[in-house]
C-alpha cells in the first residue's frame, strides 16, 4: 500500500507506519517470522525511490538483525542489503558496517552452521567487489592484493568467502586466480630458501673467521 500510495499518504502518516515495522516489527523476540517479514517489507519499500530519504536513517536498526539467531532473518538481511547496493544514494556499509560483515562471514563458517548455506553465499556475493573485483580495468595484481588483505585481516571470514566465490563466478574466473596465488606462494617459498641460505651461508663464514 505505501508503495503505490505513497505521494498521497502524508508525510507523518508514513513516518509512523515505518517506525511501527522498525521499533516493533523488526525486533518483535517471540516471532522470527514477524522480523523476517519487516525486513522484507523494508525491501519492498526500497522499489520507491521517494521512500529513500526517509528509509535511509531507519535502515540501521534494521541492520542489526545481520546477528539474529533465525537464518531466515539473518538472510532477509543480506538480501536487503544486496538491494540496497544498487541504488546509489545509500551505501550498504552504512547500513551494516563492514566489520560487522565480516564477522557475521565468519561465524557462518564456524560449527555447526555451513559454510555454503544461503546467508554466506548471500554475503559473499554482496562482499564481491570488495575483495575479488572484476573487469577490464582490474589486474592480476589488484585481484591478490586484495585476496592476501582479506586473509590477513580475517582468516575465518576469508575461508568462507572464498569457499561460495565459484557460486557467483565464471569457473575461468576462479582458476585464473587460483593459478594466481599458487604462483605467488612458489615465488615466496623460493624467496625464503633463498634468505634461509643466505643467513646458513654467512653463520658458516662467521664459525671459519672465529676460529682463524
Amino acid at each position: 500500500i505505501l508503495i503505490t500510495f505513497w505521494d498521497v499518504i502524508p508525510v507523518e502518516d508514513i513516518r509512523i507506519l515505518l517506525n511501527c515495522i522498525v521499533t516493533e516489527h523488526s525486533s518483535d523476540a517471540s516471532s522470527s517470522a514477524v522480523r523476517a517479514a519487516a525486513v522484507h517489507s523494508i525491501t519492498a519499500l526500497l522499489e520507491a525511490p521517494q521512500s529513500h530519504a526517509v528509509l535511509r536513517a531507519l535502515l540501521p536498526s534494521v541492520g542489526n538483525l545481520i546477528h539474529d539467531k533465525v537464518e531466515r532473518v539473518r538472510l532477509a538481511v543480506v538480501n536487503m542489503l544486496l538491494r540496497i547496493k544498487s541504488i546509489s544514494g545509500i551505501k550498504y556499509y552504512h547500513v551494516v558496517p563492514v566489520d560487522h560483515l565480516i564477522a557475521r562471514l565468519a561465524e557462518e563458517g564456524s560449527q555447526p552452521r555451513n559454510p555454503h548455506g544461503p546467508v554466506p553465499s548471500a554475503l559473499t556475493q554482496l562482499m564481491l567487489n570488495s575483495y575479488f573485483p572484476q573487469g577490464q580495468k582490474v589486474s592480476g595484481a589488484d585481484q591478490i592484493k586484495r585476496t592476501l588483505a582479506f586473509l590477513s585481516q580475517s582468516p575465518d571470514a576469508a575461508s568462507v568467502f572464498y569457499c561460495n566465490v565459484a557460486d557467483h563466478l565464471s569457473v575461468n574466473s576462479v582458476s585464473k586466480l587460483a593459478a594466481m596465488l599458487l604462483r605467488c606462494l612458489s615465488a615466496a617459498v623460493e624467496t625464503d630458501k633463498a634468505r634461509s641460505s643466505e643467513i646458513e651461508t654467512a653463520g658458516r663464514k662467521r664459525r671459519r673467521s672465529s676460529f682463524q
